[in-house]
């Protein structure tokens, strides 16, 4: 621990260098998983509507029921996702 006044900013500077490669390690697994959860809403939003189409295509009023309130909660849920997405970058 007898560090020299030459060695202690070259030590400032490693700890800066790691930290900063920390961060941008955290901030692309961050996005990645920002994206996959987008892309996991869009999948959804397919899958909600191919049941309303499949509802309306039977006539069967359950079926249409639920995939409209699935559809609300799917659609609030993608633009709030959205809205944040967009915030990140």
């Amino acid at each position: 621990m007898t560090a020299t006044i030459t060695e202690r900013p070259t030590q400032t500077a490693e700890t800066t260098a790691a930290a900063t490669a920390t961060q941008a390690t955290t901030d692309t697994q961050t996005d990645a998983n920002r994206l996959t959860f987008a892309v996991a809403m869009i999948a959804v939003m397919v899958a909600v509507t191919v049941m309303a189409v499949v509802g309306a295509v039977t006539g069967i009023p359950t079926l249409m029921f639920a995939s409209s309130v699935l559809a609300a909660i799917t659609m609030g849920v993608g633009i709030y996702a959205g809205i944040n997405l967009l915030q990140a970058r």
